[in-house]
């Protein structure tokens, strides 16, 4: 069970709501001109755009919270930790996102990271000027160079070949996911606390939020602490009841400026 078990978490969070706006693109029949190196199959270049997706999903909407990039300089790095709690089963990962740099057409490039059991993935992003994906950049292993691929949306197909999506998948993957600012749809409180973190201790604003699904009843809960000085602003949050079998938490573990990688050009 623990198995692909973080994926499954992260698609969960997905279909939650409060994904980012992200893959627009449909698939090319025919790839790969285009990638920097030609020694990666077909299949193998599939599952970067499916790593990439679900990586980009962790890092860009950390426990459902889908705002706060706008405040990242250049070189800004934020590493996190992750525990998910399944039917007393846990899991564990860490993730990070860092701004490597601006450019003057509104696009911009950031590193993104995960790291677990299952093993390390790195992806360099260009990003648009909403922050959806047009290049993906990783670590060749077959020439120890980084490869360059542009960035479409993995086919549905794609993603029934791995274990990170397994029969999950909503009727409506091919529309375009439209986010709203949270506020918007679903009750919330707010209070203030200075908490501790693996990052420092931080004042915060405390969000709460809690949202029913109209069609089966179940309800949805988020917290949110957040501080605007802190890159991404969030701080901690808690997806789900601690008290149910089912929930993720996570926290800032890091905060690093100056930030570069070989993989960004």
């Amino acid at each position: 069970m623990k198995k692909g078990f973080l994926l499954v978490m992260a698609c969960l969070i997905l279909l939650s709501g409060c994904a980012f706006n992200t893959v627009r693109a449909g698939i090319s029949a025919s790839i790969e001109q285009r990638v920097t190196d030609h020694y990666l199959s077909e299949f193998e270049l599939q599952m970067h755009r499916v790593n990439f997706s679900m990586i980009y999903t962790q890092t860009f909407s950390l426990g459902g919270f889908a705002h706060g990039h706008t405040n990242f300089s250049q070189g800004d790095s934020v590493t996190w930790k992750v525990e998910a709690h399944d039917q007393g089963m846990s899991s564990s990962y860490t993730t990070q996102r860092a701004l490597v740099a601006k450019q003057i057409d509104g696009t911009s490039w950031w590193y993104l990271s995960l790291t677990s059991d299952e093993g390390e993935f790195a992806y360099a992003m260009l990003a648009d000027a909403d922050l959806a994906p047009l290049t993906i950049r990783f670590m060749d292993p077959n020439t120890g160079k980084p490869a360059e691929l542009p960035f479409e949306k993995p086919t549905k197909e794609a993603y029934a070949q791995t274990d990170a999506y397994p029969g999950m998948l909503p009727e409506s993957y091919d529309e375009e996911i439209v986010i709203r600012d949270p506020r918007d749809l679903l009750d919330h409180t707010i209070s203030t606390e200075r908490i501790t973190v693996g990052a420092g201790s931080f004042d915060t604003k405390k969000l709460e939020y809690s949202y029913e699904d109209p069609d089966t009843g179940e309800t949805f809960g988020y917290t949110w602490w957040v501080n605007s000085q802190v890159p991404g602003e969030l701080v901690r949050f808690i997806w789900g009841d601690p008290k149910d079998e089912s929930f993720m938490k996570g926290e800032i573990t890091r905060i690093d400026r100056g930030f570069t990688t070989p993989l960004a050009p």
